[in-house]
């Protein structure tokens, strides 16, 4: 059951970035908002508090490192808390590369982007968790009944 409860919260994980990513571009698009400002006011909301790296790298850079540094260390330091893949932490690290060391029109380029690369990753989480997240249920309610009956 643990093991499809993974499925779930990568997925949740996921849904979670693309929504900060838009939020992110929209911010520095329309706001013109320095990213400190729009880290501080994501961290505090509600529909971003199942990513912990975001509260780390506000604190990071509220005590004077540099966004990209303070998001590859926040980002390395959560990591265990979250169910992403490998891939999946990658393209975190390399979106924060690319945010506050380009004029706006590429720190856009690089949100469209990794909005992109994520969503790609959230219809193969997706997938996973039906197919995949089905089964571990399926076999693990199986093995209690199994094991239920060896007992008795």
């Amino acid at each position: 059951m643990m093991k499809s409860m993974q499925y779930t919260a990568r997925v949740r994980y996921l849904e979670a970035i693309l929504s900060f990513l838009q939020t992110l571009a929209s911010e520095m698009e329309y706001r013109a908002a320095p990213i400190a400002k729009i880290l501080a006011d994501a961290a505090g909301r509600e529909e971003y508090k199942c990513l912990p790296f975001l509260r780390e790298c506000e604190r990071l850079c509220r005590e004077g490192t540099e966004f990209p540094i303070a998001w590859a260390k926040a980002v390395r330091d959560k990591a265990k808390a979250m169910d992403l893949s490998e891939r999946d932490l990658k393209l975190l690290l390399s979106f924060g590369c690319g945010i506050g060391t380009t004029d706006v029109d590429g720190q856009l380029a690089n949100c469209s982007l990794h909005r992109e690369l994520f969503g790609q990753s959230l219809q193969s989480a997706r997938e996973e968790k039906n197919k995949h997240g089905k089964l571990y249920l399926k076999l693990g309610l199986l093995s209690g009944i199994g094991i239920s009956i060896v007992l008795l």
